[in-house]
């Protein structure tokens, strides 16, 4: 709900635009004052060029401007009304205000402190232990690579540890023999740590397990139907087709091999 203040604020710039168009046959646009909900990520280097996306309301394309720690950003790209891409300008350490503007709006939304630029040390660190989802038993010799060219291999007790990987997007794929391939993706913000257990499901599953337990069963025909329906899963499958996924064809199957037609 809008205090006084702002519906006075507001009638006044609709009445200047009536003066102006009285007067001089200008026409002036009245706009919607924007808001700022979320910022992603909200942290950067201080060298700039962080890809940032500003959630909020009341964007306008070719209208709308943003100013991080009081600078312009670039290549400000409004995707939709709620939503746009910008990439940060070069600043200095510490807490700064993010400001967006739309033309024709009676005021611009304010983020106060809503990134943070950080200077030096800016790579991160990747960590985590590879075990056998069945047994639990920690897994030796895994390669994980990450899609930055980053690596590690597990040690006897299934550790991994990646260095000095740089800030941002990353995708880990997980390989070795006897298991199913495994893939994990995350945003590592700089000079940040995370941790990704990682469980590997055995390749010696009957088609069709999806519980691990080394059975085809109604079970497995609820956990399948659970997928389908967008209700998610956790742990072993065993692929029917080869498409590396939980589809039709892998509950057509398991259907047929609790009911005894294969």
């Amino acid at each position: 709900m809008q205090n006084k203040s702002q519906i006075l604020k507001n009638q006044l710039v609709i009445a200047f635009s009536v003066v102006l168009m009285l007067m001089f046959g200008v026409s002036v646009a009245y706009a919607e004052n924007p808001t700022i909900t979320g910022i992603f990520p909200s942290v950067g280097t201080t060298a700039g060029g962080t890809t940032v996306t500003i959630t909020g309301t009341n964007f306008v394309v070719g209208a709308t401007s943003v100013m991080i720690g009081g600078t312009a950003a670039n290549a400000v790209n409004v995707t939709s009304t709620t939503s746009l891409i910008c990439t940060t300008p070069p600043g200095f350490a510490g807490t700064v205000d993010v400001i967006v503007t739309v033309a024709g709006a009676a005021e611009p939304a304010i983020r106060i402190g809503g990134f943070t630029y950080t200077a030096g040390g800016m790579n991160g660190r990747i960590f985590g232990t590879v075990t056998d989802i069945l047994t639990k038993s920690p897994i030796g010799n895994v390669n994980i690579k990450s899609n930055q060219k980053y690596s590690a291999i597990t040690d006897q007790n299934g550790y991994y540890n990646i260095e000095n990987h740089p800030p941002g997007a990353y995708t880990l794929v997980t390989e070795t023999d006897g298991y199913q391939a495994y893939n994990i993706s995350g945003y590592l913000y700089p000079s940040g740590v995370i941790k990704h257990d990682i469980p590997l499901c055995p390749l010696t599953l009957p088609k069709g397990d999806l519980n691990g337990n080394k059975a085809v069963d109604l079970q497995d025909a609820i956990s399948a139907l659970k997928v389908l329906a967008g209700l998610g899963f956790s742990g072993c499958y065993s692929d029917v087709n080869g498409d590396n996924k939980i589809g039709l064809e892998e509950v057509i199957y398991i259907l047929q091999i609790a009911a005894g037609l294969k």
